[in-house]
């Protein structure tokens, strides 16, 4: 369970968005930090044991730090006002889709993907689509991901022209023009952020993208 004073530490730091303010909460921000991690922990080992792909570890490798690099932003506030954590083979840089949990006020969710790939790893991914495209289908169709996730969505626009060496009437074309491949966000309500069964709803979520994510990850080995 997420520390109760979660969200009203991240919107204090939303308004004072300062080291000063920081350091006068640290005590309070470790010991929300210690709860999401252990948070992450148990998501971590809950999910390895139905997605093969996701090697056990402390969720430290795959929670994200509220420092923000400033170097070359003109935004220069010194914190995020979130906590994230992204739960994929490699962790928190990793190439292949995972899960994604996002908490912020007012805007938290969760989410999986394959977000802006390089121009090999997109190939891949419309090649393995287009060869296994009945597979992919029945992912896309599976009860599960329809009900929480709807379909696939490219964040970037998709390819005017159909890319080359894929037939253009094929039935995957859509999927084909993607630069990249994302299951729709889901929107999570504070009040079931910070319940008992929040850890549980996540793992729902996670079974229903599991299909889709093994999918892909296939694509990129």
């Amino acid at each position: 369970m997420l520390n109760p004073n979660t969200f009203i530490f991240l919107k204090w730091l939303s308004e004072f968005n300062d080291r000063r303010f920081f350091n006068l909460n640290k005590e309070l921000y470790k010991e929300i930090q210690k709860d999401f991690i252990k948070f992450g922990t148990d998501l971590i080992q809950k999910i390895s044991k139905f997605d093969e792909n996701i090697e056990w570890t402390e969720s430290k490798k795959c929670i994200f730090r509220i420092n923000r690099d400033t170097r070359f932003s003109k935004d220069k506030t010194p914190y995020k006002t979130n906590l994230w954590i992204f739960i994929a083979p490699g962790w928190k840089k990793s190439i292949f889709p995972g899960y994604y949990v996002h908490i912020q006020p007012d805007q938290s969710f969760f989410w999986g993907w394959i977000f802006m790939p390089t121009t090999e790893n997109a190939y891949k991914i419309r090649t393995y689509i287009y060869n296994n495209f009945d597979e992919f289908e029945s992912i896309l169709k599976n009860k599960e991901f329809k009900k929480y996730f709807g379909n696939v969505y490219s964040f970037q626009p998709s390819l005017k022209k159909t890319p080359k060496w894929y037939e253009e009437n094929h039935p995957s074309i859509k999927y084909l023009k993607f630069k990249d491949w994302l299951a729709k966000d889901i929107s999570l309500k504070e009040n079931e952020i910070l319940s008992e069964n929040f850890e549980e709803q996540i793992l729902k979520y996670a079974k229903s993208l599991y299909l889709l994510n093994n999918f892909l990850y296939k694509a990129l080995i």
